[in-house]
């Protein structure tokens, strides 16, 4: 057994001696570049940004977050920002790095966003949050997306002030549907008055002084009610029995003096002061969703089509009235349902939403006159709800 030992002590030994004389790591050749991002104001990107280094090597970089380029070559070299949201900018720096080796050399960033609602679309969407709704800023061709606010709560159906000034909004909170406004500039969030079950569909006085809004009574029928632009003063201006058919979908007039609303599949309108009601007969019923256009002649509203000649009626569609001779034009025919249409604030065009595959709804854009129909969104999942900013 001693040789055995013996041996086995040599080898430790041997093992020992290799350990303590190992070579030493090799020298640094490269080194690293750190990029930091510093964003604030209102509507952040969300979606974060593309760092380039060199216009070669590309990274993700949140909004407010850091992200390294490492094994870089010594020397100078140059950071690129991509993907910055058309509603913030990036404050002058300095994107010329250079790298020493063994070093890592940081390039600080700051953006600052702001809202600016004129000339844009705001849109519910359920791309974020697991496909909770929010609010969304868009250009009319699709473009410059980005979040209005980042809420846990489901929003949507926003009315814009004029002037672009705040939205009012739809909010899933206490388990129930308020309104609330949102200031553009500031960003604060103001419940606005809780005066039934529920309240839905606010559209806002030409002269931004009112709101009407549509309140779900604890009896489930929905009525017309009107208030304040903060809330003061909220009164009903059409009443009745859970047996009378809910109103609901109010629109203003462009001149203030009239608000429409759909009833038992037809259309009605009533004076901001609760008088003079009238209807609006509908060619093809029920019809929905009315919007006035601009100059206040025509109403764009979404009405039941009968393709098939059968008098049940196939589809809906969006069509256009003239108020003057009661005659209406149908501005779409595709397979799909279509509905909630809003006219551009200029009237050369009416966005709206489309059923595509039996439940996604998607925003399209189409000309006054039916023509051009384009989707604005194209996103796998529900977007619509469109409210128009004024005109730039």
């Amino acid at each position: 057994m001693m040789p055995f030992r013996r041996f086995r002590e040599v080898s430790i030994g041997l093992l020992v001696g290799l350990t303590a004389c190992g070579t030493e790591p090799p020298a640094p050749t490269t080194g690293t570049v750190q990029v930091v991002a510093h964003t604030n104001g209102l509507g952040l990107d969300l979606d974060g940004y593309t760092v380039h280094l060199d216009q070669a090597l590309s990274q993700s970089l949140a909004a407010n977050g850091t992200t390294h380029f490492s094994d870089v070559a010594p020397g100078p070299h140059e950071v690129q920002l991509a993907g910055i949201a058309d509603n913030c900018a990036l404050a002058p720096a300095d994107l010329a790095v250079t790298v020493s080796v063994g070093d890592t050399s940081v390039v600080d960033l700051s953006l600052v966003c702001h809202i600016d609602l004129h000339g844009r679309l705001v849109f519910m969407s359920e791309a974020y949050d697991n496909n909770l709704p929010q609010l969304l800023v868009m250009y009319p061709d699709g473009t410059g997306r980005y979040r209005l606010f980042v809420d846990q709560d489901g929003n949507g159906t926003p009315a814009i002030f004029p002037g672009g000034s705040a939205v009012v909004y739809g909010s899933a909170r206490s388990s129930a549907w308020r309104l609330f406004r949102f200031e553009v500039a500031t960003g604060s969030i103001t419940p606005l008055p809780h005066v039934g079950a529920m309240e839905f569909q606010p559209t806002i006085s030409p002269d931004g002084t009112q709101i009407a809004f549509e309140v779900m009574a604890n009896d489930q029928a929905s009525r017309i009610w009107v208030m304040g632009a903060n809330g003061e003063n909220p009164t009903a201006l059409t009443t009745g029995p859970v047996s009378q058919p809910s109103d609901f979908a109010p629109a203003w007039s462009p001149d203030g003096q009239w608000i429409v609303f759909a009833r038992n599949g037809t259309l009605h309108r009533i004076r901001p002061n609760g008088t003079m009601l009238t209807p609006i007969p509908c060619p093809q019923e029920p019809c929905n969703h009315p919007s006035w256009s601009p100059e206040g002649s025509s109403l764009a509203y979404t009405g039941l089509s009968d393709d098939s000649g059968d008098g049940i009626g196939d589809n809906y569609d969006i069509y256009v009235m003239d108020l003057g001779t009661g005659g209406s034009q149908r501005l779409t025919a595709s397979p799909d349902q279509e509905d909630t249409p809003r006219w551009s604030p200029d009237g050369s065009a009416i966005a709206y939403q489309r059923v595509v595959g039996g439940t996604r709804i998607q925003l399209f854009r189409m000309q006054a006159d039916g023509s051009g129909a384009v989707n604005l969104t194209n996103q796998p999942v529900t977007e619509g709800q469109p409210a128009w900013g004024p005109v730039p």
